[in-house]
């Protein structure tokens, strides 16, 4: 029996910091769920999964996953990591099985956001809109769409919801997105004090395909002094007015977009991707197959839908899409023949667990902690539910105390509040949250 008072996962994230994922392995491995107390066997189930995926044994993950659902049946994080193991291996009905059983409420609605992505990616926007309307319905109750009273609340920011709306009404097409417009001029209503213009005007430019607007709109955004990074805001004029042009043209237009460190860096992705669609327009295939060679192997996951929207890219996506389809049910280096547990039949389950991914650090820092830090924080606090565990989550990433920490929430609600660089510091900031999940 291990020491009784001995906090799992406080441990883990010390061996982290010492040894990574091997050493956490190493630790968990040392005792087995008799040595536990009913309140470590929890943690000890979870993550002897995650460390699995981790270290790259996704057959392990997988048995590991199924032993943690039969025993864990209050953990939301295990039942999203196994719907997430059965995605990887093409088996999508059997993981949208335990999505649907992760739906929000239970955790914050940043996690629904990743199960919202792998709905767009196998083209179900019916099971999409099962996982983004308990959100709309919880934003649209608080008649507060600010993305600072958002951010408090745990919520994703409304710009990116909408912009999944509007995903997954493309994909369901017969004049959804029509309807889509219908609804947003009847949330327009009660949402008075709310400025909804720049919706309407995506909105109208994925209707019509006019993308004229808002182009005028991000040139004279970028003719004014820059107080910050402006990569997004080029990068989006660029690949927009690029198919507007001759391909040459357009390619030239793209390839000018000067990026800096403070950007994000899947900005490049970005441009990969649209210099890849303008060489298909070429007839160049060759070449697109490279350039999207390349892309995938930076983004497993392509993007995000509300990435796609804002640079008009769901259409040229749908390629890449269906290679993603393809290879996730052609894996033949996986065992698809574990039969470890069985999809329960499920009451109230739980949620979710997070989205791996590239993590790349930024530049920004708030009161001393950089943005990706502060993402981690945040992901821990909202799935801590009590108050007293805060202190040890906050000495673990350099937070002093609870004073230091409010001090650094006002400092990154300050930087969301810039006109300009306030669009980038929060989608860098849910990136971040996606992938800093277990």
């Amino acid at each position: 029996m291990i020491d009784a008072q001995l906090n799992i996962e406080q441990k883990i994230g010390e061996l982290l910091n010492a040894g990574g994922w091997p050493a956490v392995e190493d630790f968990l491995g040392g005792f087995g769920y008799d040595d536990l107390t009913v309140a470590q066997r929890e943690h000890w189930y979870q993550y002897r999964a995650v460390t699995a995926y981790r270290i790259g044994d996704r057959d392990l993950a997988l048995s590991r996953y199924y032993e943690a659902v039969a025993n864990c049946s209050e953990n939301a994080q295990v039942f999203f990591g196994l719907g997430q193991e059965l995605e990887h291996r093409g088996q999508i009905d059997e993981a949208l099985a335990y999505f649907d059983a992760a739906c929000f409420p239970k955790l914050p609605g940043h996690w629904s956001m990743v199960m919202i992505r792998y709905c767009y990616l196998w083209g179900r926007p019916d099971r999409g809109f099962d996982h983004l309307n308990p959100i709309l319905a919880a934003v649209y109750q608080g008649r507060v769409i600010d993305d600072h009273y958002l951010h408090s609340q745990q919520l994703p920011f409304f710009g990116n919801l909408w912009r999944n709306v509007l995903t997954f009404s493309w994909q369901q097409g017969d004049g959804a997105l029509s309807g889509a417009r219908n609804i947003l001029e009847n949330m327009a209503t009660d949402l008075v004090d709310q400025d909804l213009s720049y919706l309407f005007q995506e909105t109208d430019a994925l209707i019509s395909g006019d993308f004229g607007p808002i182009i005028a709109s991000l040139e004279e955004m970028l003719s004014r002094p820059a107080s910050g990074p402006m990569g997004w805001a080029a990068m989006r004029m660029a690949v927009l007015k690029a198919r507007t042009l001759d391909p040459a043209d357009g390619r030239a237009l793209v390839e000018a977009v000067a990026l800096t460190q403070n950007d994000f860096p899947w900005l490049e992705d970005i441009r990969t991707m649209a210099l890849a669609e303008l060489m298909g327009r070429e007839g160049r295939g060759a070449e697109e197959e490279e350039l999207l060679a390349r892309f995938r192997e930076r983004q497993p996951l392509l993007f995000e839908p509300e990435h796609l929207v804002a640079f008009n890219l769901l259409e040229y996506n749908e390629k890449l899409r269906k290679h993603y389809i393809a290879e996730r049910q052609h894996q033949p280096e996986l065992d698809k023949t574990i039969e470890v547990g069985t999809i329960p039949d499920f009451d109230d389950p739980p949620a979710d667990n997070g989205d791996p991914g590239q993590q790349t650090s930024g530049e920004l820092a708030f009161e001393g902690i950089d943005l990706k830090t502060y993402a981690g924080i945040c992901v821990r606090v909202s799935s801590t539910r009590d108050k007293e565990e805060l202190p040890p989550i906050y000495a673990e990433f350099g937070i002093r105390d609870q004073a230091h920490f409010d001090r650094v929430n006002a400092s990154f609600i300050a930087a969301m509040s810039d006109e300009r660089t306030g669009h980038e510091v929060m989608a860098r900031y849910t990136e971040y949250f996606s992938n800093s999940a277990p």
